[in-house]
């Protein structure tokens, strides 16, 4: 009888032993989301930069406008951005950011599209990325100009996880360099454990 009363204490142990583990667990989980930060917020850059481009002649095509030649444009744009108008000190006021991107155009007569992967590098060497899009105006020649949109898409450090919008303009200058008056709104979700 001794034994058969151990084993059924034995197993209420067990059990109680589970359900404080299950407590433990769960408790683990509410406190890390009811941690979880969102940070959130908006600033404005002007990006100057030199590019450099190669370009190369495609074969001509007939379209709406008649003969036009296909050309395809890629190359660098190195410069940098002081942030102005941010409500949020991930992006303090006077922060600065080195600047590296890659960039590839398809220009068909007038029409352009361009794509690229632009990185933005603080002064602690954290980053925070994005791809460039930009399908209207004109491009590299002194007086060409043009707007796109910027979509963060992460990056390293304080900046892992980011995600945001950035509308922006482009003005090209003489001598290779160029403007970019930009806007950016952004979200970043932290865990707990950051």
């Amino acid at each position: 009888m001794f034994n058969c009363f151990s084993g059924l204490f034995q197993l209420e142990l067990d059990m109680l032993c589970t359900f404080r583990l299950f407590v433990v667990f769960v408790s683990a989980l509410l406190t890390s989301h009811a941690v979880a930060e969102v940070l959130r917020g908006s600033f404005q850059y002007t990006f100057v930069t030199y590019h450099e481009f190669i370009r190369l002649n495609g074969p001509t095509i007939t379209s709406e406008d008649g003969e036009v030649q296909l050309k395809a444009i890629g190359g660098v744009h190195k410069g940098g951005i002081t942030v102005y108008d941010s409500d949020n000190e991930l992006f303090p006021n006077k922060g600065a950011f080195a600047v590296e991107s890659v960039v590839f155009t398809e220009q068909i007569g007038s029409d352009v599209n361009i794509k690229g992967r632009i990185r933005y590098i603080d002064s602690t060497g954290n980053q925070w990325h994005a791809i460039i899009r930009r399908n209207k105006g004109t491009m590299k020649d002194e007086g060409a100009s043009g707007n796109g949109l910027m979509l963060m898409t992460g990056g390293t450090g304080k900046y892992l996880g980011i995600k945001g919008k950035c509308p922006y303009n482009v003005y090209y200058k003489p001598g290779g360099f160029m403007m970019v008056p930009t806007k950016c709104s952004w979200i970043l979700r932290k865990s707990g454990n950051s």
